[in-house]
């Protein structure tokens, strides 16, 4: 079986306050990149072991922080906090000889705790390196089974591998990941850092689902042996800021009296979240407070030309009144735009989503967040506390998805497009939402007060950068205690996405849910917009099928499972799809569910 070890919790405060001297390995290229030291008190001494940093090539690593997304920031973010926080190391960036030179200069320049050192190594010289031994080694390339293949080649004793992720939902990393993964010879001193519970749970799944997926072809057990620890990523809370909201706005080009509400992030309905429904609120919130003088701005960086369709198609549905894009914000002028706004809202709706760092930073500059309720967004901002959590609805509709994904092996778009269509972020909820924080101001600074603390006391790169620290600290007398031997192993792949990530979700619906055409919606007539058909991917099936049969079917309560039969006898699609359909029709409010209450969701 492909089972892992129960979550472990990590005990900042005891980390800190253990009289054990430490070392760390910082690995400064990624998402949670880590670098472990452990500090002890007083005089603690640092140990001979090197601290290791795992590095891919690092064409920009060390230099100022750009806008770029994703893994990427997380790179360089993680990377610059380990170098400042982490005291009593010996730190070894290990990367491309090409770069050795270049990072080292850099590494003059960079300010480093007392008592810590940090050089560059080219990884050709590794050898030589692990002579010298290492107290514990952090990776964060995303190729899991590396670390443990190095171990396994050059170790003469054992040590803590921690290494992180960054998205983990695409069909080819059940293959060129996870089985890897299972494959290597893992200990029960390593551990994979996942960067939320939400994630945790993705990869306990998967891993799962492998294992058992091995034992009934192969016969064979294969199992991760370390723990599945969480620690989120951070912000820089020095960077990211309150700002004078005046200034800021002027720098943008707002006025004073404008309600200012921004989402920020990639711009992309196939990886990250569905705009359009958004619009469809704020459109809503307009209508329903004509006197507040509401602005959206959509900033970030647009993906396949799905910012300039999203312009076109908001304009042809009449959607478009205050609306605004700012692309092309600096690196410099991101904090500010943040502090300009006065609510941050994001529908993330993606299974390639695991964490979402722009929350976060929003969080950090005092602006309250309303967010879907999925994945790791649920983990970041607290609902009624520093903004408002958005019920999202999904259902089984990949069984067709899996076997056909293997046709297309690397290319986990239509996967992801077509799973993202079909989870619904509650637009009624996200309206009253938005709504409550345009027409309370004392409301709007409540919140923003205590994400600015919430930001601080919780995930600070400072923080997280500790936090590590006593990981490594507790996972190292694990290691101790491992008598070392020289491993003798070799150093599928159809995914279940639904059961991978159907925790995601606020509620699952199924079969028995009853939905109901939503009031109005007496015939689609022509007016329901689909603004993706034939655009991305070549995907037809939100658009290829009846819709006016459909509404009609659900002018009366009716429930799910007799919804998509209609839906099946009445059109080609398969059984699958149409359960897409159904929720697709969700997700732009055309059906809405009957009698999922408050109560659904804290189940």
């Amino acid at each position: 079986m492909g089972s892992v070890q129960p979550e472990a919790t990590v005990d900042v405060a005891a980390g800190a306050a253990s009289s054990e001297p430490a070392s760390i390995s910082a690995r400064r290229i990624a998402i949670l990149c880590t670098d472990l030291i452990a500090g002890g008190g007083g005089e603690a001494k640092r140990e001979k072991g090197l601290l290791a940093a795992a590095l891919r090539p690092l064409r920009r690593i060390l230099s100022q922080r750009q806008i770029v997304y994703g893994a990427h920031t997380a790179y360089r973010s993680f990377n610059t906090a380990m170098l400042r926080y982490s005291p009593q190391a010996e730190i070894t960036l290990i990367t491309n000889p090409s770069l050795v030179p270049r990072l080292r200069q850099q590494l003059k320049s960079s300010p480093l705790p007392e008592s810590t050192v940090a050089d560059a190594c080219n990884y050709f010289d590794l050898a030589s390196e692990f002579e010298k031994g290492w107290y514990a080694w952090f990776d964060d390339t995303g190729n899991y089974c590396n670390p443990f293949d190095l171990r396994a080649s050059f170790a003469s004793s054992c040590y803590p591998i921690l290494f992180s992720h960054h998205t983990v939902s695409y069909q080819h990393h059940l293959n060129n990941r996870f089985l890897p993964l299972l494959l290597s010879e893992t200990l029960p001193c390593d551990s994979f850092v996942c960067t939320s519970h939400a994630a945790r749970q993705l990869i306990s799944n998967q891993l799962e689902y492998m294992g058992e997926a091995l034992m009934r072809s192969h016969g064979l057990q294969a199992a991760f042996h370390g723990r599945l620890d969480v620690i989120p990523l951070g912000v820089d809370t020095e960077v990211f800021c309150p700002r004078p909201k005046e200034a800021c706005r002027k720098h943008f080009g707002f006025s004073k009296k404008e309600i200012l509400i921004l989402y920020f992030g990639r711009i992309s309905v196939i990886d990250k979240g569905d705009l359009f429904p958004l619009a469809q609120a704020y459109a809503e919130l307009r209508r329903r407070n004509p006197e507040a003088q509401l602005t959206l701005a959509i900033s970030g960086r647009g993906y396949r030309g799905y910012d300039q369709l999203l312009k076109e198609k908001l304009k042809e549905a009449g959607l478009s009144t205050g609306v605004v894009f700012l692309p092309g914000i600096t690196d410099e002028e991101l904090p500010l735009l943040y502090s300009a706004a006065d609510i941050f809202v994001s529908p993330a709706d993606n299974l390639q989503e695991c964490f979402g760092q722009t929350p976060l930073e929003a969080m950090a500059c005092g602006i309250p967040q309303v967010v879907s309720d999925w994945d790791g967004y649920r983990e970041t901002v607290a609902h009624g506390e520093t903004g408002f959590l958005i019920p999202t609805y999904w259902m089984q509709c990949d069984s067709d998805l899996g076997p056909l994904s293997q046709v297309y092996s690397e290319n986990w778009q239509p996967d992801h497009f077509r799973l993202a269509q079909s989870v619904a972020v509650d637009g009624r909820e996200l309206v009253q939402a938005l709504e409550q924080l345009v027409r309370n101001p004392e409301l709007r600074a409540r919140m923003g007060e205590a994400s600015r603390q919430r930001a601080v006391t919780h995930f600070s790169w400072e923080k997280i950068v500790a936090e590590y620290h006593a990981l490594a600290a507790e996972l190292r007398p694990i290691a101790d205690r491992i008598p070392y031997r020289k491993p003798t192993y070799q150093p599928y792949r159809q995914p279940d996405y639904f059961r991978f990530a159907q925790h995601f979700a606020t509620t699952i619906l199924n079969d028995e849910t009853v939905v109901v055409r939503s009031p109005g919606e007496a015939s689609s007539a022509g007016r329901i917009f689909i603004p993706y058909a034939g655009k991305f991917l070549n995907l037809a099936e939100f658009h290829q099928w009846n819709v006016d049969a459909t509404l009609a079917a659900a002018a009366k309560p009716i429930g799910v499972g007799q919804l998509v039969e209609q839906i099946v006898r009445s059109s080609p699609c398969s059984e699958p799809s149409a359960r897409r359909q159904v929720m697709w029709l969700m997700k732009y409010s055309h059906l809405i569910p009957v009698g999922v209450s408050d109560k659904d969701r804290d189940e």
